[in-house]
């Protein structure tokens, strides 16, 4: 006896999905080739760094970076679930990221 997911939750899921990409997209291009070869690739750090030619330690900096920019982006978002927009913590100016990439 299976159960049908909710809709409204489908949809703001897809809006979240949606919204992730298009924050990941506006990325610093090598951040956002970090988070894309960790997540969707599989990569490991270090293969990355292979990469990208720089060491698996400087990756691990450039995904927390991406991390702490994409969370800043997305707090800002108002498509975005309003119990994880408040949840969200800025770490960082977005602007300060853009420069350290």
């Amino acid at each position: 006896e299976g159960t049908c997911p909710d809709p409204g939750q489908l949809i703001d899921e897809y809006r979240s999905r949606e919204v992730v990409q298009t924050a990941l997209s506006e990325l610093p291009d090598r951040l956002e080739t970090v988070l894309r070869q960790y997540h969707e690739g599989g990569l490991k750090l270090r293969e990355i760094g292979e990469l990208l030619g720089v060491s698996e330690a400087r990756v691990c900096q450039l995904r927390k970076r991406a991390y702490d920019a994409l969370k800043i982006r997305l707090a800002q978002e108002p498509r975005i679930s309003p119990s994880w927009r408040s949840a969200a913590t800025a770490t960082a100016p977005l602007a300060a990221v853009d420069k350290a990439a």
